[in-house]
């Protein structure tokens, strides 16, 4: 702050050549950079003390390790909170855009060429296959011993929502 013809006001201490070399707005910066002086003179005087100083610095320090470890595991345990919601978010969309895009008609393909690699060609053929919005009906018979596999392998396909069990069991085949 100034007087009227440019001179400083009492009280007023700058380190420069005048007026002109104050920084812009640091007018009542002066009380500031008091307080904060007297504040780090107190921590010094508290934590250099001959008598006590090195106690209170060793305090000091654990604390601070304290706070730092504890930053560390919050950190840790947000990221991986963060990276499992994430995945399962994911993992969600993914199923959704997948069940979404497949139909009727290519669920009950797959089925078919998966009933190929499980069964032979002759028994394929006796099994009807159903399929609307995704839920599957499998009607005919099955040698006892592929029945598990062919459930497997139909229940993974991607967009079958549903499966309903049909098949009759007949006793294990000569194959």
């Amino acid at each position: 702050m100034e007087t009227q013809d440019g001179a400083p006001l009492p009280g007023a201490i700058w380190w420069g050549a005048g007026p002109e070399s104050r920084p812009s707005g640091a007018a009542g910066a002066g009380p500031m950079l008091w307080s904060m002086g007297l504040l780090m003179g107190a921590a010094a005087m508290y934590l250099l003390d001959a008598e006590n100083g090195e106690r209170r610095r060793a305090a000091v320090a654990r604390r601070v390790e304290q706070y730092r470890a504890e930053v560390e595991r919050t950190l840790d345990r947000e990221t991986t909170q963060a990276r499992e919601r994430l995945r399962g978010s994911t993992r969600a969309a993914l199923w959704r855009v997948r069940e979404r895009f497949v139909s009727d008609e290519e669920i009950a393909r797959e089925i078919t060429a998966r009933m190929e690699e499980v069964l032979p060609f002759e028994e394929a053929g006796l099994i009807q296959v159903t399929v609307r919005r995704g839920h599957v009906v499998l009607e005919g018979s099955i040698a006892e011993e592929r029945l598990n596999r062919l459930l497997g392998r139909v229940a993974t396909l991607p967009g079958v929502r549903g499966l309903e069990n049909r098949l009759t069991v007949r006793a294990s085949s000569t194959r």
